[in-house]
């Protein structure tokens, strides 16, 4: 049998890559020109969902909870 990585079966060491909804929207303001994207990610297994402000973090987010980097 071939040994395969975590990234290759779709699999972490805990069994399984958790699946992710995500929704973006630009978050409404006074003026137009201050709008900014925001991010609400929910755990499709657990129902857990929360919310951000920056890419970097919901990446960061993701890859904690999934055992994979995020990518770059």
């Amino acid at each position: 049998m071939a040994d395969t990585s975590p990234e290759e079966t779709g699999t972490t060491p805990r069994g399984r890559v958790p699946s992710f909804v995500m929704t973006l929207w630009l978050e409404p303001s006074s003026s137009p020109g201050d709008r900014e994207w925001r991010w609400r990610v929910t755990r499709v297994d657990t129902g857990q969902q929360c919310y951000f402000r920056r890419l970097d973090d919901l990446l960061s987010y993701v890859s904690a909870e999934s055992g994979v980097a995020a990518p770059c």
